[in-house]
């Protein structure tokens, strides 16, 4: 809640260090609904400021926890915020019924694109080199996390 009003109040530093707070309690309790909370604030926060990649970390890991724990009235809420960070969306081979329910809710919206990851885990490879950068942390994200959103450059 701190960290609410002081997003309001454009103190973002204050906002912030708020919502990391929030998040350290919430993990070290193990309050799946409240780390998920908090990292959906913190992702809010992060692309309001323009820092894309820190807030499609936190998005994508909220998400894929509200799903996990059936919080559907927070994926609700969470889809303005995927569909201002990027076009495509990729969900882990493991979370089909996420991908059932991206699918559904961005059906009829010609600017995003829901896709299941269907590769089989190959083996990874050390030190992508040039475009293989950003392929390599989209990857990753999927592999770790379940969910990524490729942000265009």
């Amino acid at each position: 809640m701190l960290g609410d009003v002081s997003a309001k109040e454009a103190s973002f530093d204050a906002a912030r260090q708020a919502y990391e707070q929030a998040l350290a309690l919430a993990d070290e309790l193990s309050l799946r609904p409240q780390i998920a909370r908090a990292r959906f604030d913190l992702g809010q926060l992060q692309r309001r400021l323009g820092h894309l990649s820190d807030a499609e970390d936190h998005l994508a890991r909220a998400i894929v926890l509200f799903a996990d724990m059936e919080m559907r009235s927070w994926l609700e809420l969470s889809q303005p915020e995927l569909k201002a960070l990027g076009h495509l969306v990729i969900v882990a081979r493991s979370n089909v019924n996420l991908f059932d329910y991206l699918t559904e809710k961005f059906a009829g919206d010609p600017d995003i694109r829901v896709i299941l990851d269907r590769r089989q885990d190959e083996p990874q490879r050390d030190g992508p080199t040039g475009a293989e950068r950003r392929r390599h942390v989209v990857d990753q994200a999927v592999r770790t996390r379940g969910l990524a959103v490729v942000i265009p450059q």
